[in-house]
């Protein structure tokens, strides 16, 4: 019969005698961990990590200290306290809760009703700890079916143009990339990772208006005609408004805001040179990361109406000063990010062919 993992206490007491005695009667069902003061203490909880902590409050280094410290580590700040306690004082007993204690036991304790005390925490920690999986468990699957229907919206904008899931995959990455780099040299609280992943899955459908473009305009092997071509710039306002009719049904969020930013302003130019003749600033952020994510990865892609150019050639078109592509139609500190690590957009582009 295979032997159960026994759930660990720490004591922490600079009383010898009630170590000893906590310990006789913990031993039999438990894994204690002794501590006299609150350095051992600490050092136990970074090479033991315990389900539960007893915490006297008077030592020389008061208990509330530590759960001060607990509080402010994100896994330690889970495990349940007990104080003990040969105090009888409700502005103590209100202090330890709000520093995170869980219960008090009054020193003389009864031994019967500290383990008691201490099974029924430990119950209820492995009954939210499960819950937790289970949130976590579904919240994977909701992004999972989320991820699916984004790749499967931006695959329908594609496919008009007989592009592959490659191009979106690769988008992504180069924006993903940027958006690292971006936050590493200006780091900004309010880009938490959440809203990171989110930023980078909303690319995927930077180009769902083309679903709204005739084949005939978007396969045509030679040049476009103005009209034609007024036709084809078009395609961002339509996804602009496919987005905006998807928020009208499920309301408003960070992942279709992004989303509206990058299909409505992604040809946009940081000079005013783009289809609506936004400049600078008043193009959104996450629109100018995918422009040139998406300038590079048309310029490297083989379509109807050119071969693909090298990823030497695409640096030195999209660093020149041409009549099509110039290096000033990119916001300057993102494009000095590409320019400094273009290589970085050759190892994605190679990993994926």
């Amino acid at each position: 019969m295979q032997n159960c993992k026994k759930d660990s206490i720490l004591v922490v007491d600079d009383s010898s005698f009630i170590l000893k005695l906590i310990s006789k009667v913990l031993d039999d069902k438990y894994t204690v961990y002794l501590a006299n003061c609150i350095n051992t203490a600490l050092k136990h909880l970074e090479e033991h990590e315990p389900d539960l902590i007893l915490l006297d409050i008077v030592m020389p280094q008061s208990g509330f200290s530590l759960c001060k410290i607990m509080q402010e580590n994100k896994k330690w700040k889970k495990i349940p306290v007990i104080f003990l306690t040969s105090l009888s004082d409700v502005s103590v007993e209100v202090k330890g809760l709000s520093l995170g204690a869980v219960d008090f036991i009054t020193k003389p304790f009864n031994p019967i009703l500290l383990k008691q005390r201490i099974k029924n925490h430990l119950k209820l920690k492995n009954r939210r700890k499960k819950l937790e999986y289970m949130v976590q468990e579904r919240t994977e699957e909701i992004l999972k079916v989320q991820e699916a229907v984004i790749l499967a919206m931006g695959l329908l904008g594609e496919s008009r143009d007989n592009e592959t899931g490659a191009h979106i995959k690769r988008t992504s990455l180069y924006v993903s990339f940027l958006l690292d780099e971006y936050l590493t040299l200006y780091p900004n609280p309010l880009f938490t990772e959440d809203k990171k992943r989110l930023l980078v899955q909303s690319v995927s459908l930077h180009d769902i208006g083309k679903v709204a473009i005739a084949d005939s305009i978007l396969l045509k092997t030679t040049s476009l005609t103005k009209e034609e071509f007024n036709i084809m710039k078009s395609h961002t306002s339509y996804g602009g408004r496919i987005i905006k009719k998807v928020e009208e049904f499920l309301g408003p969020s960070s992942f279709l805001t992004f989303a509206y930013e990058i299909a409505m302003y992604h040809h946009e130019y940081y000079d005013g040179s783009g289809y609506f003749g936004l400049k600078k600033e008043q193009i959104p952020f996450s629109a100018r990361m995918t422009t040139i994510a998406d300038i590079y990865d048309a310029l490297t892609t083989k379509r109807t109406y050119k071969e693909a150019y090298s990823h030497k050639q695409a640096v030195e078109i999209m660093c020149s000063d041409g009549d099509r592509t110039s290096y000033k139609q990119f916001d300057p500190v993102l494009f000095d990010i590409f320019r400094f690590n273009h290589y970085k957009f050759n190892e994605i582009r190679n990993s994926l062919k």
